[in-house]
């Protein structure tokens, strides 16, 4: 009997993934006859009358992917939004167990689940949200784009307006596209989903995070930011009741959120940084290390850190988003553990390529970037700080190819560039004209120096002098440049000049 539910759920994990990846996202438009339709609808019933994930179904993978087929037709993608399919998709997705636990992405049974739930909360919010017309006639209109790629990018344009309209204090009840509590600006509507959707499918990406950031790092999933916003809502409503509760689903969500952003395709970061941006405390107290799971799942997050920076496709995988960096590598500091060190040299070089990389082409502003590169070193620091080797050799080979990484990397010419992006406000902390601008040169300074400071420890001083000596030049050209500007600025009375000159007379001692 064992061997029977294996069977009903399809091929596992491994398997499966090949099937459903990018190539297979770039079908431009299929075909559904009229006489297939009842077929589908037919299958939709099935599946939306699922009413308990214990009870016995006679859903098979045929009849997922006979609904999937509806996602790849504009003419029928309406037929998709229904809530009961939805809720008929968790309950599926809870049915698949691995050794008593909950495990959807195991299987391909599960994944289409999953597929489908996305696609379907997607449909219906669009319609609810009323862009689901606009959304069609943008797939029929626009046959060279890909109808799933196209369903994407329309369901992030409406979480990214919905986001700038409920996030923020005193901003949890407004929940009005789910129907849970009205807003001043909006009527009530009926109930979409219901909270208890929202916590259960939680619970599943929850409890199966580790297939999950695997089957979505493997294949393309259209919509998910849909399924992040509806969750974070959640934790929101929840929260502005003061429940106990609302700090347990804080967990899942950050495990989820974070999985997420290291594999979601460009059209999907403006939500997903809205989030974070918007709603700061739940982004705070959290140390380094301190969500450590399994090494083996520790692992896998570095490697999919490392694979996204240097993964590029056109329409679909832009170059990683700088302001994405430092939460990715602030979620990486807190489940890195020992036993990861050996990865440590790449996510710390694939971070510096990157960086440099937005610097030539001068995606952010100037202050953006520098933000990110003091975001980037403190980041640095957590991740290595807890593994300097202690009588170990493979940790210290390691260490040493950290060394090797930040000297390929241009470590001290990335400082430079840092410290000529600031803008030229004194470092002296008693001066008037302190502010935002001044703290940001602060800390810039320290989180260099800080950084700096730990390299000795991570290896042999010698063979850290030895790394950085071909790189005294750089170094050399930063300071006489630093008292070239310096010569340029006049030491006349009044705040800016000042504040200028004070800036440049600054001496930076890094590597002490």
């Amino acid at each position: 009997m064992g061997n029977l539910v294996p069977s009903r759920w399809g091929r596992p994990l491994e398997q499966y993934i090949g099937d459903y990846d990018i190539i297979e996202a770039r079908q431009l438009f299929v075909t559904v006859w009229v006489d297939q339709i009842q077929q589908v609808k037919s299958d939709i019933e099935k599946v939306s009358t699922v009413t308990d994930s214990n009870h016995p179904h006679n859903i098979t993978i045929l009849t997922l992917k006979s609904i999937l087929r509806l996602s790849y037709s504009p003419n029928y993608l309406h037929l998709l939004g229904s809530p009961l399919l939805f809720r008929g998709c968790i309950r599926l997705m809870a049915s698949v167990k691995t050794s008593g636990k909950t495990s959807p992405f195991s299987y391909e049974f599960g994944y289409l689940c999953f597929r489908i739930l996305t696609i379907s909360l997607s449909v219906h919010l669009l319609e609810v949200g009323e862009c689901l017309p606009y959304t069609i006639a943008r797939m029929l209109d626009h046959l060279g784009i890909e109808t799933l790629v196209t369903l994407s990018q329309c369901i992030a344009r409406l979480m990214k307006g919905l986001i700038g309209h409920g996030a923020g204090p005193g901003r949890e009840t407004y929940n009005c596209l789910f129907g849970w509590s009205t807003c001043p600006k909006h009527p009530t509507k009926d109930i979409v989903v219901t909270q208890l959707d929202a916590r259960t499918l939680s619970g599943i990406l929850y409890e199966d995070r580790h297939a999950f950031l695997k089957a979505m790092a493997s294949t393309f999933s259209p919509g998910l930011s849909a399924v992040i916003y509806l969750i974070w809502r959640d934790v929101c409503y929840t929260r502005s009741f003061n429940e106990p509760c609302s700090t347990k689903l804080v967990i899942p969500f950050f495990e989820i959120y974070w999985r997420y952003l290291l594999v979601a395709t460009d059209d999907q970061y403006d939500t997903l940084y809205g989030i974070q941006t918007w709603d700061l405390e739940f982004w705070r107290g959290l140390k380094p290390g301190s969500l450590a799971a399994d090494l083996e799942e520790s692992r896998d997050l570095m490697q999919t850190f490392i694979n996204r920076l240097t993964q590029t496709a056109p329409h679909l995988y832009e170059p990683f988003p700088l302001e994405a960096i430092t939460a990715a590598l602030y979620f990486l500091s807190i489940h890195a553990q020992t036993g990861c060190e050996s990865l440590l040299p790449r996510v710390l070089a694939v971070t510096i390529e990157r960086i440099w990389d937005a610097l030539e082409r001068k995606e952010e502003s100037n202050a953006t970037s520098v933000d990110i590169i003091m975001g980037s070193f403190d980041f640095f620091g957590d991740l290595l700080e807890p593994l300097i080797p202690e009588n170990s050799l493979a940790k210290e080979a390691s260490m040493m190819r950290v060394i090797n990484e930040l000297v390929k990397g241009n470590l001290l010419d990335l400082i430079g560039r840092g410290i000529f992006l600031l803008n030229p406000v004194s470092f002296d902390c008693t001066a008037q004209v302190a502010g935002e601008e001044q703290t940001r040169n602060l800390n810039f300074l320290r989180a260099s120096q800080s950084f700096c400071a730990l390299l000795p420890k991570l290896a042999p001083r010698a063979v850290v002098d030895n790394g950085f000596e071909n790189l005294d030049s750089v170094w050399w050209r930063v300071h006489r440049q630093l008292q070239f500007l310096e010569i340029l600025q006049p030491a006349a009375k009044g705040p800016t000049p000042q504040s200028q000159y004070g800036f440049y007379r600054y001496d930076v001692p890094l590597l002490v």
